[in-house]
């Protein structure tokens, strides 16, 4: 069982936030996270580049370190332009150490233009 949580109302924003799960595909989908264990709301716009954490333990290595700009399909999921179909399936492991590491992230890095358009005012609580 791993000890992961985002904040739910961060100082800053947009939020890291977890990542749930990640599809296969010639366009990758992935649900965010709260607590790594239920879909949670992610708050972001579509344009918003993010940089993704992929620890080995829970697989799609390959996309560890990665960024790409995001495509908010509702408030949980969002689509990137990278083709993951030759990578590793993405599974959080179950019954592991608390001493592995299994929390994948998604950290915002930077902005669209078009996303700096979408957002009327800088948020900071």
């Amino acid at each position: 069982m791993s000890y992961c949580r985002a904040e739910a109302n961060p100082m800053f924003s947009p939020a890291a936030r977890l990542i749930l799960n990640v599809t296969r595909g010639s366009t990758t989908l992935v649900t965010t996270s709260l607590d790594g264990t239920t879909a949670g709301d992610h708050g972001y716009k579509t344009g918003l580049i993010v940089r993704f954490h992929i620890p080995p333990d829970v697989g799609m290595s390959e996309l560890d370190g990665q960024w790409a700009q995001i495509t908010v399909i509702n408030s949980t999921q969002f689509s990137i332009p990278i083709d993951t179909s030759d990578y590793d399936q993405f599974q959080i492991p179950v019954g592991v150490s608390d001493f592995v590491d299994t929390c994948a992230w998604i950290v915002p890095i930077g902005e669209g233009t078009d996303y700096t358009k979408s957002v009327p005012t800088n948020v900071s609580y």
